[in-house]
């Protein structure tokens, strides 16, 4: 079984792949550096609430979307 991050990570690609948007366009997007974007989908760096919070944003979804 995948943990929290592992789960988020795995959503966030399958955002940006059905959205045809890069890192660099979702970091501009969400106002986070695309170095934490990049961070994130290599599983280097656990999201924060506030990350999620503005990852949702972008994306116009609920925040539990990403835990799906």
């Amino acid at each position: 079984m995948k943990n929290a991050s592992e789960r988020v990570v795995d959503n966030l690609k399958k955002l940006l792949k059905k959205r045809s948007e890069t890192a660099e366009q979702v970091a501009f997007g969400a106002e986070v550096a695309k170095s934490t974007i990049s961070r994130l989908m290599a599983g280097k760096l656990n999201p924060t609430v506030r990350l999620l919070e503005k990852l949702a944003n972008h994306f116009e979804i609920d925040i539990k979307t990403f835990f799906d």
